[in-house]
């Protein structure tokens, strides 16, 4: 959980599996209630915040087609009642998914359903190494068509692109920097800034989420990071 004062903004970040389950194992939904209660009590005892965004990380299947098997929908369903207690709670949930979802047929009409109570972010994380290989003016080219395609996919369907954000991985490894040097590696998150912050300014996105800059146990230091 962090706070940023000068952004005026608090966040809490949870493990959607841990509340709604997954596809396969799907949560008992009468428990649903008591979980979004305690989870935006807690997001708003930790952060300060009356109104605390809360990053729920992350959806698990996006790209399932309907007919859904009936454990995925009870697993949909319970994403669906999570976010929507969680909003009558006041707190702002923002649900990340890590591909493109599938909306054909009856899908659509969950995402739209989503889309209500929460905000969709979109993780985008490009390798380093294939950005910096296309060149300044390529990379930048490459990248303003993912973004804007990742945020198409839903306003096709009629979701807002205020209810959709867009999240860059700034990782070390695989779909990060991947073994760039400091100063390649300086100018793909230039670029990825850059791109990210014209196609969210021009398509009025809600959010532009960064992760991957923390060090975790275990893992090797990596000079790069603060400086990028």
């Amino acid at each position: 959980a962090a706070r940023s004062r000068g952004a005026e903004v608090a966040y809490w970040d949870m493990s959607l599996k841990d509340a709604v389950g997954t596809p396969g194992h799907p949560a008992d939904p009468a428990t649903i209630p008591s979980v979004a209660e305690r989870l935006a009590a807690a997001a708003v005892k930790v952060t300060g915040c009356a109104t605390p965004i809360l990053a729920l990380n992350e959806l698990y299947g996006a790209r399932l087609g309907t007919p859904w098997s009936q454990s995925n929908a009870q697993y949909r369903a319970n994403v669906l009642e999570l976010v929507r207690a969680l909003a009558s709670r006041g707190t702002q949930p923002h649900l990340l998914i890590s591909e493109s979802g599938n909306t054909a047929g009856p899908a659509a009409a969950w995402w739209r359903s989503l889309a209500e109570s929460a905000t969709i972010v979109r993780e985008v994380y490009i390798s380093g190494p294939v950005l910096e290989g296309l060149g300044p003016s390529g990379a930048t080219v490459y990248l303003r068509f993912q973004l804007r395609r990742a945020v198409r996919n839903f306003t096709t369907i009629g979701v807002p692109s205020n209810r959709i954000g867009l999240a860059l991985g700034f990782h070390s490894g695989r779909g990060g920097q991947a073994g760039l040097s400091a100063a390649s590696w300086f100018g793909v998150v230039k670029r990825e800034a850059l791109a990210t912050r014209q196609v969210a300014s021009e398509l009025a996105l809600d959010s532009v989420w960064s992760w991957g800059w923390a060090r975790f146990a275990g893992m090797p230091k990596d000079p790069t990071k603060a400086a990028a």
